[in-house]
């Protein structure tokens, strides 16, 4: 199966759908923890400081939230422009490869046991890290597999 024009998974329209998606599905589920209360922040894994401040009903976690999921959907623009189902955002090749690079960064972190809250458990630094890990990649293949086409202009 080729890229070009064969309708499947390897086309960089699919890997840009992914990654775009994955983006969305984050973003929301960071937002529903401002619903689901200091539980939620915590199996999200946001860590026991952040869950006492919603207890406490302070702001500065939901900005944080809200903050984290406006970044999430804007790399889920640059994924869907990129696939060219959005209009075309500034430095578009610019800002997928930071998103690359960040979302690369974070799932090495893994293999980084200081970068880890103490009271993070390692089913948590393990599947996030996966989970970070495949959004980057449906990033990095969609990316390489449209960089041709990505300096084109529509």
């Amino acid at each position: 199966m080729n890229d070009r024009g064969s309708g499947g998974w390897l086309e960089p329209a699919s890997w840009l759908w992914l990654a775009g998606g994955g983006s969305i599905a984050a973003a929301l589920l960071h937002l529903a923890c401002m619903f689901g209360g200091p539980g939620w922040y915590r199996w999200i894994g946001a860590g026991d400081d952040i869950a006492r401040a919603v207890e406490r009903g302070q702001i500065r976690p939901y900005l944080l939230t809200i903050g984290i999921a406006a970044i999430l959907f804007g790399w889920a623009w640059f994924a869907f422009a990129a696939a060219r189902l959005m209009p075309r955002p500034p430095l578009l090749r610019t800002g997928l490869v930071a998103i690359i690079l960040v979302l690369l960064l974070r799932a090495a972190a893994l293999f980084v046991p200081e970068l880890w809250a103490p009271e993070t458990g390692a089913a948590f630094k393990i599947v996030s890290s996966l989970i970070v890990l495949a959004l980057g990649l449906s990033f990095l293949l969609g990316t390489i597999r449209a960089w041709p086409i990505l300096s084109v202009r529509t």
